[in-house]
């Protein structure tokens, strides 16, 4: 053989090792060329970003957006991602912005999206109300992706959708044909309108009840149980919980958040996941327990008003509007309920008269449109209620130290977490544990810009039907604006006249 014929086999032998090493557990090298027009990255134009993901309403032909919308937008994008709050463009924000993520919007616009929300639900209230009428659902996948073996593949999508049906009556059945829930592998646009855009960037979008498509960004490098890459299973049980009616979640650690947290060998879902998605489905049916004898405890005495508090100079105890709609007020044993004109004739009345055995003297009241349960709040002890129904096991007494005995006030987020206040400070109850998350509690006035230093003491609070909360305080109150961040010109008011239609009746 001739120095010539030699050269060529040693190249061709080269070419046949090159191509072989390119595939490893069945993954052959992707094509990364950009089809045209798909230059763009995630986070590139932060404007297109806001708009995007919900933060900024798209302005109409020809128009733009003001710069206070922009600040507004950066604002509500910082406090959603727990970025410190500058209104600004700041190197964070726009490292966040860049950061890999679910390609659905954080904050869901009924109007802008053809991937909708619920129009009656609150646009960034997680829980969406879609749901599958049928709880015995199908899932198929459509194509594989490279990059794993397809056993792989199926048990860590087979994973995923169990973490979901762990915790309600949900079922999941693979099948190879007409299915509930179509998994796809695609690269750029790919056919559904919503383009992905290389690798990192956006990872996944899935399709809210009742259309179920899920897809995956072909060019990223999916793997399993390896801190390499994009984990699979952890990516897909954050879109599967799309495909059953949840949007993102804003708090922190939650599967439902919207930015992709690395892979975990004790990845599970977080109980704000838990919430939601029973909230849709309801819990996981399971033999009622015998519930243990409980041990009679004895309410200490509190001195007794010789008659009714007066309507219009009592200092008020909480502050509800209840499962029913209507507004009450709490005082002692006295409750009032209100309508836009004042109190309703024939109170006030004794609270058990409606709520079965309630606390006197509540230190905070909330109803949690999540859970569609109320809590009064004493001391270091919670009442929960299904309507007026007291529930079994309740009143239980709260031991962690966490724990704000006493609190004076409560009221639901904009996602429907229940908070607390105490002294100049919030904690956020956990409906799951029956007791505070283990975050550092917040300034009031961190978590309510604008609400000034003297009264962010409150005594009781409220998220109100018009959708703007309410903060009182001795013979006053205060309407904040959650979307502004500020209190309203002309506050604080009198309580008396505005919410008891004492004296000269003066609007909200």
């Amino acid at each position: 053989m001739d120095l010539k014929s030699l050269v060529v086999l040693v190249c061709i032998y080269a070419v046949i090792v090159l191509t072989n090493s390119k595939k490893i557990k069945g993954k052959t090298k992707k094509n990364k060329s950009l089809p045209p027009g798909q230059s763009k990255k995630l986070g590139d134009n932060p404007e297109e970003f806001l708009e995007s993901f919900g933060y900024l309403a798209k302005p109409k032909p020809g128009q733009q957006n003001s710069d206070a919308a922009r600040r507004a937008a950066i604002r509500k994008f910082q406090r959603f991602n727990h970025i410190p709050i500058t209104g600004s463009l700041d190197e964070k924000t726009k490292w966040k912005m860049k950061q890999p993520r679910c390609g659905l919007p954080d904050v869901i616009n009924p109007t802008g999206s053809s991937i909708k929300a619920d129009p009656n639900a609150p646009s960034n209230f997680y829980s969406l109300g879609h749901v599958w009428k049928n709880r015995d659902l199908t899932w198929k996948i459509s194509n594989f992706s490279p990059d794993l073996p397809r056993r792989v593949q199926i048990d860590a999508l087979t994973r995923g959708l169990n973490y979901w049906s762990e915790v309600t009556n949900l079922n999941f059945r693979q099948t190879s044909g007409d299915s509930d829930i179509d998994i796809r592998f695609g690269r750029y646009e790919h056919g559904d309108g919503y383009s992905f855009d290389g690798k990192g960037g956006t990872l996944a979008h899935a399709f809210f009840p009742e259309n179920g498509r899920t897809h995956f960004d072909e060019d990223e490098d999916w793997t399993e149980d390896s801190h390499d890459g994009t984990n699979l299973r952890i990516v897909a049980t954050h879109e599967f919980g799309h495909a059953l009616g949840l949007s993102h979640s804003e708090v922190r650690g939650a599967v439902m958040a919207p930015y992709y947290q690395g892979y975990s060998e004790n990845f599970r879902l977080e109980y704000d996941d838990i919430i939601g998605i029973q909230t849709l489905y309801g819990g996981k049916a399971r033999p009622r327990p015998t519930d243990p004898p409980r041990r009679t405890t004895i309410q200490a005495p509190t001195k007794k008003p010789s008659t009714k508090p007066d309507t219009c100079t009592t200092k008020i105890d909480a502050i509800l509007q209840a499962h029913n709609g209507k507004t009450y007020v709490f005082k002692y044993k006295w409750m009032w309920e209100l309508t836009d004109n004042g109190v309703v004739k024939g109170f006030p009345r004794l609270a058990r008269k409606f709520f079965t055995k309630p606390p006197y003297n509540p230190g905070a009241v909330v109803y949690s449109r999540r859970t569609r349960k109320t809590y009064f709040f004493k001391d270091n002890r919670v009442w929960r209620y299904n309507g007026f129904n007291l529930e079994t096991g309740f009143p239980k007494r709260i031991k962690d130290k966490a724990y704000p005995r006493g609190p004076q006030a409560a009221l639901c987020d904009a996602s429907g977490r229940i908070l607390l206040f105490k002294n100049y400070r919030i904690y956020q109850y956990n409906e799951y544990s029956i007791n505070v998350d283990a975050i550092a509690p917040r300034l009031i006035t961190d978590q309510f810009p604008g609400l000034p230093n003297e009264f962010a003491n409150v005594e009781a609070a409220l998220r109100y039907k018009d959708g703007y909360l309410y903060f009182f305080k001795g013979a006053n109150y205060r309407k904040y604006d959650e979307r502004t961040q500020r209190v309203l010109p002309g506050y604080p008011k009198a309580k008396a006249p505005s919410w008891m239609g004492c004296g000269r009746r003066t609007p909200k």
